[in-house]
């Protein structure tokens, strides 16, 4: 059963809608996927459409995900999971701090090593001194 038969005979037979790809079934979904329509990948791929979206559109308030029983329960909420913990952080400006911290990191890493490592040396000097 899968995507290609549930747009093809729900969507197009038994609702009605147009035909979104006038091919073979088994390339709905890649039709799909490049007309921009639907999202099959990773995390950073549901990122880049969803701005996509919003320069398409100028904004708009939500996403809605299509549940179905085309997947097992544990697919599901593996890609529910994946979209909680990916996804909607970016969207809600809840990686701000984090990403700010990596990249303010990132641009003194070579400090910090330094006194971290430092910071192991005192701490093993110290310990030595302490079993004399």
């Amino acid at each position: 059963m899968g995507a290609s038969y549930f747009q093809r005979d729900y969507f197009e037979n038994t609702m009605g809608f147009d035909v979104e790809y006038d091919g073979p079934a088994e390339k709905i979904v890649d039709a799909m996927v490049e007309k921009g329509k639907w999202v099959v990948g990773t995390p950073d791929d549901l990122i880049d459409a969803i701005n996509q979206l919003k320069i398409e559109t100028g904004g708009f308030g939500g996403i809605l995900v299509q549940a179905h029983e085309m997947a097992t329960r544990e697919e599901t909420l593996n890609s529910y999971e994946l979209i909680s913990r990916y996804v909607a952080p970016e969207f809600q400006d809840s990686l701000f701090s984090l990403n700010r911290s990596h990249k303010w990191s990132a641009e003194i890493r070579h400090e910090l090593m330094a006194k971290r490592k430092q910071a192991i040396k005192n701490a093993g000097t110290k310990h030595d001194k302490s079993k004399k």
